[in-house]
């Protein structure tokens, strides 16, 4: 399958210059920043998804990096991925990490998601007692060189009906085990992050390599170049992957193409209408499990779920 399907053949000219682009610029970033500081010391954070398994394919199938055997593929799993990405990770990854801490902990503990990672994080502080000046203009709007919460969040809150919100099930289930990986092994991630993605991480990620250590070589690629990648070298894809295919004329001169998505966890409330695409996808047991713990979330955000019992 090509995700540029009915590209004359003007436009596969393009997407073969945008790929080997793309990918010359790739090699660079491995080229000047990996072998100063030595493969060895790095370690591949693989979720299976778009991005990882494209630098997967960069390091270890690719040709064009002489020493990707040196990098080890390290994967973090739960029981809320799609088969077909659990299935990648089991044939991939070198090391196989589990979460730090189970769900159910994650959500008495510190809440689940809801609304997003910023929102929630201002959410998480306001309920765990804090009245800072610079929170209480995030949540109030009183200053507009602030964030602000939206109606719905900030009225709920403020009004008490707001269920424990956090946006820490990522950090406790995934992050934490990658982190720990690291420390005990004395290797630093290489993470396939892009700015593109969401707001948070446009802020966040000006740099192929982070001051925290982190190797984000993938930072500033577009919807596009990626795309691009996966047609001209033939990258193998996998469901849900396989899903949607697009035309170059649905991609903005930004590079970024309208309709694409990346994957997390199954049932995640930060899919929001995408929960209806991955509901159906998923499991009986994956959808009582996602229901059981994330309904207070799917109710605020307006998810009907009920369809799916």
């Amino acid at each position: 399958m090509k995700y540029f399907p009915y590209a004359d053949e003007n436009q596969k000219k393009f997407i073969a210059m945008t790929a080997r682009n793309a990918a010359n610029r790739l090699s660079d970033r491995f080229r000047f920043k990996i072998y100063d500081a030595g493969p060895e010391n790095f370690y591949l954070s693989f979720s299976g998804g778009f991005e990882s398994y494209l630098l997967y394919w960069f390091i270890r199938l690719s040709g064009m990096f002489d020493d990707g055997y040196k990098i080890r593929i390290v994967s973090v799993v739960n029981s809320m991925f799609y088969p077909q990405v659990m299935q990648r990770i089991m044939e991939c990854a070198d090391t196989v990490l589990y979460p730090s801490m189970t769900l159910q902990d994650v959500k008495d503990i510190y809440g689940i998601p809801c609304f997003n990672k910023r929102t929630d994080g201002m959410i998480h502080r306001y309920q765990s007692g804090s009245r800072r000046r610079y929170l209480m203009n995030n949540i109030y709007g009183t200053d507009t060189k602030y964030f602000r919460l939206n109606n719905t969040a900030g009225s709920l809150l403020m009004n008490g009906k707001l269920h424990k919100v956090s946006p820490y099930c990522c950090v406790k289930t995934k992050e934490e085990p990658l982190n720990q990986y690291g420390l005990e092994q004395g290797k630093r991630p290489i993470i396939g992050v892009r700015k593109s993605n969401s707001m948070l991480r446009n802020i966040s990620y000006r740099q192929c390599m982070q001051k925290s250590g982190e190797f984000c070589p993938l930072y500033d690629f577009t919807d596009l170049e990626c795309l691009c990648m996966y047609d001209c070298f033939n990258i193998e894809k996998i469901y849900p992957y396989t899903r949607d295919y697009y035309h170059l004329e649905q991609v903005a001169d930004s590079g970024k193409c309208s309709h694409l998505t990346g994957t997390g966890c199954l049932g995640c409330p930060y899919a929001g209408e995408h929960l209806y695409k991955e509901f159906p996808d998923m499991m009986p047991a994956q959808r009582q499990y996602a229901i059981k713990y994330f309904h207070e979330s799917y109710d605020t955000i307006g998810f009907d779920y009920a369809r799916y019992l």
